[in-house]
């Protein structure tokens, strides 16, 4: 830029030794240096030699005219006012440059300051420059002092002063303004009720006296009107004496107040209240709706103006009142009868007499959305805006609620009335009713069942201290009983220990190969419940939608890779052995599942409810059957007992009816079936460790050339092949699975304390005289076959508990671990009596459920008979005590 400017400037000049070093190169090769004084004197030099245009002549000459109007507004400025002067440099080049524009000078970039500065001083001898901070300050040198003295002074009567001058300006102008209220309300009436001064003061007061804000929109508009006719309508020439009153005078009468007391009363019809706001002077008294109009006609206010759409509403009952109004003037001119003194209420009750009145329509948008809650046939109780089913437990109090209000009222008269056995002043005993808001009791937590525990433990010692301590004691026997009301290597206060299922995978799955990629298989059977966990709503708003954009799509992809697709959904019996684990998970909401019906927000408390499951499934079977394969493709469900297919010439005699409860044993009586049908590549989907278990105790059953597992979710989803497990371990120990895996604790079944699958197997490996007995237990045994079985698989737990024990049952090695190695009550085995209980309801579990997984109709005994103990919440643990009287050896000995 420099090297073609110096160029420039060569060449007007005919500087030709500069010209000459120019020639070698530009400045920047050569590396060139100059003096900036030097440079610019070049320059300066140049632009004097070059001749000007006329438009560049023109524009010098607008530029001193500017100048000149500048130097005379800054003379201007020190007459006729006491106020000394001082002028911003950078306001000033504002002026300068703004006033070239209106010229038609084209500025290119900024106006140089620090020159414009030097023209003025250079015109106005007496004005001097002050720099503060980055701010050029211009002054005449005889203001200085005055200047400094008015910056150091403050006169609050100065103040007082001016706001009375402006009181008496804007006063001035509000009295010669009038204004009348003629009926209508036009399009200018509101600024046409108030001067311009006292809006322009009303704007300063909200917005500042600053030009840039009172030039944009920042102060409201209708907010500066509302003020100014507020101040307006209450503007007195003067006060009376011994009154606080305000008298309006109509010359001055604004539109809003008027329109305030007409909205307030059609709105309202209260006087009181519009006796407030007319004490507040927010509001026209006396254009309270009149009862009888004049008979001079006069304009019916217009609905149409912008003061009334500004403020938003017009309602039905003034359209009601100027309706009245219209009626009562067409009969003022039409008749001279006494109909001119019509009231508003004689003209409602007319209406109400004559005309129709309209009814609005109903919104149906919830019923749409949410189905008609009066079509239901069920007995459910709903709650309307959300479709969720209350508590049967509220529902009865609901239905019983008057019964229940008689009955305690005869109670009360028989009891202290009649017998007169209670009292009067006896209070009344609280019904505790199942309420809508009413909470269900939070059972106690774990921590206070603990201390529990441990107050009970330090009271059973002390007493077994005491009595060592005046009788002869017998520790044998001792140990032969619990000593508390439940086992506890076995319970966890007295309900169910559960451990953890999937640690029994780690050993299985070193007994094959795990591959990460799909196998090609001829049919797969999916675990319903687990594809509907797996499966979120998202943005799915009914349960048809979730249907046919999200599970119907999940499943038409497993349709692609085999040619049978079998889906199999859990059954929920109030007597189930698994309802305590379940009741574990949490509670949730209950909800009627229709195709219409919205999905709740939380899915997963959805599911924790039986009856939602129970619906949700029943549907999704049903549109299972919409799907439209190929010919070849079969597609299963089930359906309660039975089962639907999409072939309805497909013979299912072997899959219904069936009265499997749960989903992990029917899945291995449809891979029977498939078998059957002559698919001998199977893979089933599920994450439950239980499906697991029953498929390798049923490979060598089903004779099948590979059977896959697709377990897990996410990273830890993966290929088990069970097939490969099953030969490994041989038909023997793979049918003893089962009651190994109920054994060392299931969903139905408790696990040992602090004795997990790892700790079970381990043993089992080394003690493997116990699998003919286990593999016993699993193929549907009796009680002869428990009692036979009982003295391995005790020692089978010493050894789970101390693998160097010599002790052959466990009530010795209670005793000896005990009192040798010190441990605590839950880590000693549980007694004889406690484990005889354990083995019948592992028993139970392994050879009447699990075995019986490929028999379609098992037949299953009362699970009294086999360790569990039947109560209001369905079925649980037996105490553990085999023995008639349960009473503590404690206090026998």
């Amino acid at each position: 830029m420099i090297d073609k400017r110096v160029r420039e400037c060569a060449l007007e000049l005919q500087d030709t030794v500069l010209l000459a070093k120019l020639s070698v190169g530009d400045l920047i090769s050569q590396e060139a240096k100059y003096h900036a004084k030097c440079l610019i004197k070049l320059y300066n030099k140049a632009s004097r030699q070059t001749p000007k245009t006329k438009k560049e002549n023109q524009e010098s000459v607008i530029h001193g005219i500017v100048l000149a109007e500048l130097i005379e507004y800054i003379d201007s400025s020190r007459s006729g006012t006491d106020i000394v002067p001082i002028f911003k440099l950078a306001d000033l080049a504002k002026l300068y440059s703004k006033r070239l524009e209106q010229l038609g000078v084209v500025i290119e970039g900024r106006i140089n300051t620090t020159h414009l500065k030097n023209r003025i001083l250079a015109a106005i001898p007496d004005l001097q420059s002050h720099k503060q901070g980055r701010d050029v300050l211009l002054i005449f040198n005889e203001d200085v002092g005055e200047a400094l003295k008015q910056a150091t002074s403050y006169s609050c009567d100065d103040e007082g002063i001016i706001i009375a001058k402006a009181a008496k300006i804007v006063r001035r102008d509000m009295f010669d303004t009038r204004y009348s209220f003629t009926g209508t309300f036009n399009d200018s009436c509101q600024h046409e009720s108030v001067p311009q001064t006292l809006v322009s003061l009303v704007r300063m007061i909200l917005g500042g006296p600053n030009i840039e804000t009172q030039s944009s929109n920042i102060v409201e508009s209708q907010t500066t009107l509302t003020i100014s006719q507020l101040l307006q309508f209450n503007c007195a020439v003067r006060r009376r004496k011994d009154t606080a009153a305000t008298y309006h005078t109509s010359d001055r009468e604004p539109p809003l107040p008027i329109y305030l007391g007409m909205v307030i009363h059609v709105e309202t019809r209260k006087r009181d209240l519009v006796d407030k706001l007319y004490n507040l002077g927010l509001k026209r008294y006396s254009v309270v709706p009149p009862v009888i109009l004049p008979k001079e006609p006069t304009a019916i206010p217009s609905v149409d103006s912008p003061l009334f759409s500004e403020c938003g509403f017009f309602s039905g009952a003034q359209q009601l009142e100027y309706r009245w109004l219209n009626h009562v003037r067409q009969e003022i001119e039409d008749d001279d009868t006494d109909t001119k003194n019509m009231t508003l209420s004689a003209f409602h009750a007319n209406l109400s007499q004559t005309q129709e009145v309209e009814i609005a329509p109903l919104d149906i948008t919830t019923i749409e959305e949410m189905g008609n809650p009066f079509l239901e046939e069920s007995e459910d109780l709903l709650v309307l805006d959300t479709g969720d089913i209350v508590d049967p437990k509220v529902a009865n109090t609901v239905r019983n609620i008057e019964q229940i209000g008689n009955d305690k009222y005869h109670e009360y008269v028989r009891e202290r009335l009649d017998k007169r056995t209670t009292p009067l002043s006896d209070p009344i005993k609280q019904n505790k009713l199942h309420l809508f808001s009413r909470q269900e009791l939070r059972s106690e937590s774990k921590e206070k069942r603990q201390i529990s525990s441990l107050k009970q433990n330090c009271s059973l010692f002390s007493q077994l201290y005491v009595s060592c301590q005046v009788r002869d004691s017998d520790l044998d026997q001792f140990f032969r009983h619990e000593n508390l009301s439940y086992p506890p290597s076995l319970s966890q206060f007295g309900q169910l220990r559960l451990g953890s299922k999937s640690d029994l995978l780690v050993p299985l799955e070193k007994k094959c190969v795990i591959v990460t990629e799909n196998p090609d298989v001829d049919a797969i059977i999916l675990d319903g419940a687990v594809i509907v966990n797996i499966l979120k709503p998202r943005f799915c708003k009914t349960f048809e939608d979730y249907s046919k954009q999200v599970f119907l799509p999940h499943i038409n992809n497993y349709l692609k890779s085999c040619s049978r697709l079998d889906v199999i959904w859990d059954e929920y019996r109030q007597d189930s052995l698994k309802a305590s684990t379940r009741g574990k998970r949490g509670k949730g909401i209950r909800r009627r599942v229709q195709a219409d019906s919205t999905i709740p927000g939380n899915w997963e408390s959805f599911l924790r409810i039986d009856d939602n499951k129970t619906e949700l499934f029943a549907y999704l079977a049903e549109q299972l059957l919409t799907l439209t394969p190929s010919d070849q493709t079969t597609v299963v469900s089930t359906k309660g007992r039975e089962v639907v297919c999409n072939k309805p010439n497909k013979n299912n005699d072997d899959l219904s009816p069936c009265n499997h409860e749960e989903a992990d044993t029917r899945i291995l009586l449809h891979v029977a079936d498939a078998v059957k049908n002559g698919m001998q590549k199977i893979m089933i989907r599920t994450v439950d460790t239980d499906v697991v278990v029953i498929a390798v105790s049923a490979v060598h059953k089903l004779n099948i050339t590979s059977l896959w597992m697709a377990f897990g979710v996410g990273k830890n989803f993966r290929y088990i092949p069970v097939h490969e497990i099953a030969q490994h371990m041989g038909p023997s120990k793979s049918h003893a699975l089962l009651f190994f895996h109920a054994f060392s604790g299931c969903d139905q079944v408790s696990s040992f304390s602090n004795r997990g699958k790892k700790t079970a197997w381990e043993t089992w490996s080394t003690f493997d005289a116990v699998t003919e007995d286990f593999k016993v237990l699993s193929d549907k045994p009796n009680e002869d076959c428990v009692n036979e079985s009982a003295l391995n698989i005790e020692r089978f737990v010493v050894l789970m508990y101390d693998r160097t024990s010599e002790c052959l049952s466990v009530d010795a090695a209670r005793k000896d671990l005990f009192r040798r190695k010190g441990r605590s009550i839950e880590n000693i085995p549980p007694s004889s009596a406690a484990l005889h209980q354990h083995i019948k309801r592992a028993a139970y579990q392994a050879g009447f459920c699990w075995g019986q997984a490929l028999v379609k109709l098992q037949e299953t005994p009362s699970p009294s008979s086999w360790g569990w103990k039947r109560n209001k919440e369905g079925y649980g643990n037996h105490s553990g005590h085999r023995h008639s009287k349960h009473q503590s050896p404690v206090l026998n000995l």
